[in-house]
């Protein structure tokens, strides 16, 4: 397995520059891959919404290469991964399940020319039930949903015999279980024949009573039967619908029988549970730097108000000291005044005592001095 050293700076201005899915292709790495490589190096990415913001001509301020973080970190590189995400899940799909999937399959399909005349066989026959006016009957074989003509049923059974078989031996059935469940994730699987359509043409009863009855409605289109059958995959999970939609369809291929397509849709029901896991992981992901942001934004908040108390403090005090030179200037004119003028000794006395008292009150009001007082006490310059 060889390694790819990233370069904090270079990392930085990369991921600025261009989306991360377009840098973590070119490093042959998956995005939370990438991702993973920025929380190591302190790295600030690029949040949800960012480049449609860009795009759209807004002009939004780059976060700063800010904090402490190693210069430079190794990640693992696949060789044969250079397109990213999708190469990477098909590769892990390959190497470790396909194997498998065939395997089962062939081990289930080797006795399918003996299946109608197999008690399975007959119960999912005996359950398909069409109402008079369709064509089609549905019915189900344990977990799998069947809808089908009469005439294309017997097939119809074996394929979903053979889908259920397979799934069964990989051990995604359980016993008395409306889905298929591939590690935790639910699936709803339902065989569907395909059907040809053409405009009814009205028999002879049906324009007479057409002509009886103003209130009949004749069909405006016959189904036909074509016994070309799709497997179609449903999942509840919101990343599944997001991906694919509200299903997958896994359809015929040229020259081939969708007997043959049954592990194309194991396999890409497996493909689908990758995707949804590393999705599952990125959003963590996204969700850890998102929390990292808002701590980060928190702090600054936090450090924000307390200069703000401390430039308010220093304002203050500097107001005070403002007022303590005031009434410096006042006492000292005063003091002049008592010794330039005559005074009688009772007002002499008056003003000296005066004067000492507000040069105690100038220095309990000097944030310099913070002079105790005998009533006022010692002033709170914390606050």
């Amino acid at each position: 397995m060889e390694y790819i050293t990233f370069y904090r700076k270079k990392l930085y201005e990369e991921i600025w520059k261009e989306p991360m899915y377009v840098v973590a292709k070119r490093y042959g790495i998956s995005n939370v891959g990438l991702k993973k490589v920025c929380i190591r190096l302190n790295i600030p990415t690029p949040a949800l919404g960012y480049w449609a913001k860009v795009k759209a001509g807004q002009k939004i301020e780059i976060p700063s290469l800010k904090g402490v973080g190693p210069e430079q970190a190794s990640s693992r590189l696949d060789p044969d991964n250079s397109n990213g995400r999708k190469k990477n899940i098909e590769g892990k799909i390959k190497d470790q399940s396909i194997k498998k999937i065939l395997e089962a399959y062939e081990d289930v399909a080797k006795d399918k020319e003996k299946y109608p005349d197999k008690k399975e066989y007959k119960d999912v026959v005996k359950s398909l039930t069409r109402r008079a006016s369709c064509p089609i009957g549905v019915g189900y074989c344990s977990c799998i949903k069947i809808s089908v003509t009469d005439d294309s049923k017997n097939r119809a059974v074996i394929i979903a015999l053979l889908l259920y078989g397979t799934l069964k031996k990989l051990g995604h059935i359980k016993r008395k279980s409306n889905y298929v469940e591939i590690d935790g994730l639910k699936f709803s699987i339902w065989v569907k024949e395909h059907l040809r359509q053409t405009e009814h043409v009205l028999t002879e009863k049906e324009l007479k009573e057409k002509e009886e009855n103003r209130f009949f409605s004749p069909p405006v289109r016959e189904l036909h039967p074509t016994n070309k059958f799709s497997i179609i995959v449903e999942s509840v999970h919101a990343n599944f619908k997001k991906k694919y939609g509200e299903y997958k369809v896994f359809k015929t291929k040229p020259n081939k029988k969708t007997e043959d397509c049954i592990t194309d849709c194991i396999i890409g029901m497996y493909k689908a549970l990758d995707y949804i896991k590393e999705y599952i992981e990125e959003s963590k992901l996204m969700a850890m730097q998102q929390e990292e942001e808002q701590k980060r934004r928190i702090e600054i908040e936090r450090l924000q108000r307390e200069e703000m108390k401390k430039i308010e403090k220093l304002k203050s005090d500097a107001e005070d000291w403002h007022q303590y030179k005031k009434i410096m200037d006042y006492i000292n004119a005063v003091d002049i005044s008592i010794r330039t003028k005559k005074h009688s000794p009772i007002k002499r006395r008056e003003l000296l005592e005066w004067v000492k008292w507000a040069k105690g009150k100038a220095d309990w009001l000097n944030p310099l001095i913070n002079k105790d007082d005998p009533i006022l006490g010692r002033r709170k310059l914390e606050d």
